[in-house]
């Protein structure tokens, strides 16, 4: 049972002092545009370059970490531990 509200980092080791793996969730806001099937889901230790969306009538002008479209992301770094959440931004044609 839960002491108060919030949140906590859980660290683990294996017993054999290997390590554990885990993997972070990839979330993508597509404002109705299509996903690269390149982009994958979840990531772990690994750098991920982010690929264009697509969208019917629009070009794509990037990844960004923020709804209002401020900071823009190309890439994931490999040391990169947590989930991330990222906007495709659309410019009509």
């Amino acid at each position: 049972k839960a002491l108060q509200n919030g949140t906590a980092t859980i660290k683990a080791t294996a017993k054999d002092g290997s390590g554990v793996s885990a993997s972070c969730k990839i979330t993508y806001k597509l404002g109705k545009g299509k996903n690269n099937d390149q982009n994958p889901e979840y990531y772990y230790n690994q750098k991920v370059n982010l690929k264009a969306a697509s969208k019917k009538g629009y070009a794509f002008k990037g990844w960004y970490t923020d709804s209002k479209y401020t900071k823009k992301i190309t890439t994931i770094a490999k040391n990169s531990k947590k989930n991330i959440t990222v906007y495709a931004k659309w410019e009509k044609v």
